[in-house]
């Protein structure tokens, strides 16, 4: 029996990452984007905009899905300036359940959320627990929300990567790989900081468990975070990532001058004839210096062993970065 998966957002990191997955496991799939897809990915492939209902509904019409991971979403975290910015997050969340939960309900369904719905350092006490500090984060509440609410008599779960790197990383990380390679990057002192970050080829095999584990009732209607179980230390991250791409590790860089440097660049980039986004700014420090670290709402007791360890995630980014 052919296994048919639907993948949204299917031209982003996470998308192409479980397409690649499904297409090597011998899936049937079938994938959703506003860009084209790559003819090398021997897909079905239908390139729409998942706020646009009768093309969505048209699409999924035609198919038949064993599985659904809806991954499609606007990501720009602070270019937004109200929710109308984000109906990607709410309006085609709402239009993906409704379309699924009507024609395919028999279907399993894995929506991708953020760790944004919550700010960063604030760790939650429940799954229903939220505190966002941007539009983008409250557009993903929202969306969570749409979710527990059209999807009740479906199985479902809501992810929540935290930060993800690897190989084929946003251009934000390829910046930042960019920096360390140049030996720009400067360490935030020398005090440890430890983050829930999320390796990419890991995320993905959680992902494809889940899919796998989804009708255990404790899985079932749940919210769990995407993250491997060991924190890692951002400077020691950044120091191991550097000596794979055959540099001299980061500077440590004294804590007050990186944020005299974060002011005045911030107020730099207000300026109208600012043409590039600075290196580094107020809200880019703080986001590098606050530590967060996931214990509960994680998938270890389902999932306790990672393919891909520390080291080789680094070496294997390097390299990619490296044959770019």
């Amino acid at each position: 029996m052919t296994y048919n998966v639907l993948i949204t957002g299917s031209e982003g990191f996470l998308g192409n990452a479980l397409r690649s997955h499904y297409l090597s496991s011998g899936c049937n799939v079938f994938t959703i984007d506003l860009k084209p897809a790559p003819s090398q990915h021997t897909v079905h492939h239908f390139q729409l905009d998942i706020t646009d209902y009768s093309l969505l509904h048209s699409a999924i019409q035609k198919i038949s899905i064993n599985l659904l991971i809806h991954c499609a979403a606007e990501t720009r975290i602070l270019q937004g300036s109200s929710l109308q910015d984000y109906l990607s997050n709410t309006i085609g969340v709402r239009n993906v359940c409704t379309a699924i939960s009507s024609l395919h309900p028999q279907a399993a369904c894995l929506f991708f959320s953020s760790q944004l719905v919550c700010k960063l350092g604030y760790i939650p006490v429940s799954s229903s627990d939220y505190c966002p500090d941007t539009i983008y984060g409250s557009s993903k509440v929202i969306g969570e929300h749409i979710v527990h609410s059209l999807c009740k008599s479906m199985d479902y779960v809501i992810l929540r990567p935290t930060t993800v790197w690897g190989p084929g990383c946003s251009q934000h990380y390829r910046s930042f790989l960019g920096l360390l390679s140049r030996r720009l990057y400067p360490l935030y002192g020398k005090q440890l900081i430890p983050k829930s970050f999320s390796y990419i080829d890991n995320l993905v095999y959680q992902t494809s468990q889940v899919a796998l584990l989804l009708s255990r009732l404790e899985l079932n209607q749940n919210v769990f975070y995407l993250c491997d179980y060991k924190p890692i230390d951002i400077n020691q991250w950044a120091v191991d990532l550097s000596s794979s791409l055959g540099v001299k590790k980061p500077i440590p860089m004294p804590v007050p001058i990186l944020w005299l440097v974060a002011l005045f660049s911030s107020v730099f980039a207000l300026l109208p004839l600012t043409r590039r986004p600075p290196l580094m700014t107020m809200r880019r420090l703080r986001n590098i210096s606050t530590p967060y670290k996931f214990t509960e709402l994680l998938l270890d007791k389902y999932v306790p062993v990672l393919p891909v360890p520390y080291h080789k995630a680094i070496h294997d980014t390097a390299a990619w970065y490296k044959n770019l």
